[in-house]
């Protein structure tokens, strides 16, 4: 679900007159997203209402980041330079900045950490910081920075020589026609990280011997020993590691030996290496490599589609349009495997409702196939494109109001936000009814958005705020604390500051726990 920082805030922003006094008045009401976007704004001096000054750019960024906005805090050092404060000062806001899931905080704390920063040398606190931004997201270059230097020098971390092979070689497969393979090569190269390979590989370590073959295959040599780098591949393989027998039958696509290339990869898969099966649906699917046969195709990309990922499960439905294979055959097929607890299955259920592809349209069985899949695991189906598509269809939007649950109707409104024009009024209005059905329902983060959306009313934005902490909604609480304490349209209380913030702190806000700390 895509979270509302930027494109959310300017769709709200949007809709009403003076776009710069909306969000002071948001900001006001302890709304990080519209602190963090004037800091900017003041910054750059990007809008025609708002001046370019440091100090205000500082003053709103800063309070974003005391907000709990990490991407704030990042900024205020990234985006302003520090603005003279100490080594300590600033490896103490990029703290506070991973603290709150900002992977760029992680990312620098985990460069500052690691031995080339001799002053600040940990290779355990590095390894700590480079995990939780890879954590954050994927593809954060945390990722392979981890994997490079877990290769490059074993103390750093217990990382799977395997592992770190292979998400090195992602990145190289990405990059490789700009030749850019800089990390894998240079790992690749490091004589210390063959020896260890073949030695794990006399131990009988499958995934050992086929990277130790695949390092040799892509050393910059006129003269391979592709006898050696086989045989490493075929011990790999012997072994039961399925990256090693995909090199080995990638070798024999390559030279025109399809008839064994394609027997490696069926005994691979019936020994149940499920990407194989994938890699076999392919070949009998499109036909190049050998005949096209799409009852094996078929068999293939079903067991394949029985992983957790869903490489080729789209494939899966291509096919079945080329050979005409009957609809219902379809539905009783992924019935069985959705019964069964296949999220996949239901998944592709819920997206043939969705689209009457196969089937004929049905928004409430596409919502209960994705509900399924979501609860199997399979988030990313809950809301994929398909799922924007079909709101910008139009949809009767009463139909989704009278169907969504509490989190069903904050996950539209999210939608709704992301995937309308800026400045549709109407989509606003969706929003809010979507926002006030969750919170009656007892959802305490559409009471928060509800607060946000009703900031010129600062009567309904405390009941709103309380209704959320009530909810045991961090957040709300938080909120309801600041307003207290810095009489931000109501009393000034810092006694009940104060025992908000306890809540807060309580139900997980780490902002909360700092804020009871200086009240004492």
């Amino acid at each position: 679900m895509k979270k509302f920082i930027l494109i959310g805030l300017f769709i709200l922003t949007s809709c009403f007159g003076n776009t710069a006094d909306e969000l002071k008045a948001r900001c006001e009401i302890a709304d990080g997203n519209s602190c963090h976007t004037l800091g900017l704004w003041h910054n750059y001096g990007s809008k025609e209402d708002v001046e370019y000054n440091k100090t205000k750019s500082e003053f709103f960024i800063k309070k974003a980041c005391n907000l709990g906005l990490g991407k704030a805090c990042y900024d205020l050092i990234v985006v302003l330079g520090g603005n003279g404060r100490t080594e300590e000062e600033k490896m103490d806001i990029y703290k506070k900045g991973c603290d709150l899931d900002d992977e760029f905080s992680c990312e620098i704390l985990g460069d500052l950490h690691y031995p080339y920063n001799n002053s600040k040398q940990d290779f355990n606190k590095s390894k700590y910081y480079y995990e939780k931004a890879c954590k954050i997201n994927p593809v954060n270059s945390s990722c392979e920075k981890m994997a490079f230097y877990s290769i490059q020098n074993p103390e750093f971390s217990k990382l799977n020589l395997n592992k770190a092979l292979s998400i090195l070689k992602e990145n190289c497969n990405f990059y490789k026609k700009r030749g850019n393979c800089s990390y894998f090569n240079y790992a690749c190269n490091l004589q210390s990280l063959r020896d260890k390979l073949q030695e794990e590989c006399n131990l009988n370590k499958g995934y050992a011997c086929g990277n130790l073959g695949l390092i040799y295959y892509m050393e910059e040599k006129e003269n391979k020993d592709y006898k050696a780098i086989l045989n490493l591949y075929q011990k790999g393989c012997d072994l039961k590691d399925g990256d090693s027998c995909s090199y080995l039958a990638d070798y024999y696509f390559n030279n025109k030996q399809s008839d064994k290339a394609t027997k490696i990869l069926q005994n691979s898969c019936e020994r149940g290496d499920l990407k194989q099966c994938g890699f076999l649906g392919n070949i009998y699917f499109i036909g190049k490599l050998t005949q096209t046969d799409y009852i094996k195709a078929e068999k293939y990309y079903i067991k394949n589609c029985e992983l957790k990922t869903k490489n080729y499960c789209k494939t899966l439905i291509s096919l079945y349009e080329e050979s005409e294979k009957d609809p219902n055959n379809i539905k009783e097929l992924f019935e069985q495997k959705c019964s069964l607890g296949n999220g996949n299955f239901c998944g592709l259920l819920g997206e043939m409702y969705e689209t009457g592809y196969f089937l004929d349209e049905n928004f409430s069985k596409a919502l209960e196939f994705y509900n399924k899949a979501n609860s199997l695991g399979h988030t990313e189906y809950y809301f994929n494109l398909d799922w924007l598509q079909t709101i910008n269809k139009n949809i009767n939007f009463e139909k989704i109001l009278n169907i969504c649950d509490k989190k069903l109707c904050y996950e539209f409104a999210k939608e709704y936000e992301s995937s309308y024009n800026i400045g549709d009024e109407k989509a606003l209005e969706n929003m809010k009814q979507l926002y006030e059905k969750g919170c009656d329902l007892g959802d305490g983060n559409s009471c928060v958005e509800l607060g946000y959306i009703n900031y010129n009313d600062i009567t309904k934005v405390k009941e709103l705020y309380k209704k959320s902490c009530d909810l045991n909604n961090s957040k709300g609480c938080f909120i309801l604390g600041y307003l207290y304490e810095n009489g931000a349209g109501i009393t000034k209380d810092m006694n009940i500051a104060k025992k908000m913030y306890e809540k807060a702190c309580n139900l997980g806000n780490k902002i909360s726990c700092a804020k009871i700390d200086k009240l004492k």
